[in-house]
């Protein structure tokens, strides 16, 4: 993403990197980190699905369960694991 943006001439090539993470009312660019958008998105589809309070969402959770390998309840477990 870094280098796409330098490309288009949106950020200078010897700019301070961490400045575009940081919120824009703190004088940032305000550009979201990839890894911590996918994590909230996890954790939060996770909670909603534990929830189950619609019949879709039931199943669902039923599925993701009976699965082996990928399942979004482990996921969003070990990336709370990780920011404890």
């Amino acid at each position: 993403m870094r280098k796409l943006i330098t490309i288009l001439g949106t950020h200078h090539l010897k700019a301070d990197v961490n400045r575009l993470y940081i919120e824009r009312h703190d004088d940032g660019c305000g550009l979201a980190k990839l890894e911590s958008t996918y994590n909230a998105a996890i954790v939060g589809l996770s909670k909603y699905i534990k929830q189950g309070k619609h019949r879709l969402t039931r199943l669902m959770k039923e599925y993701d369960v009976g699965k082996t390998k990928y399942t979004l309840q482990k996921e969003a477990h070990l990336i709370k694991q990780k920011h404890i």
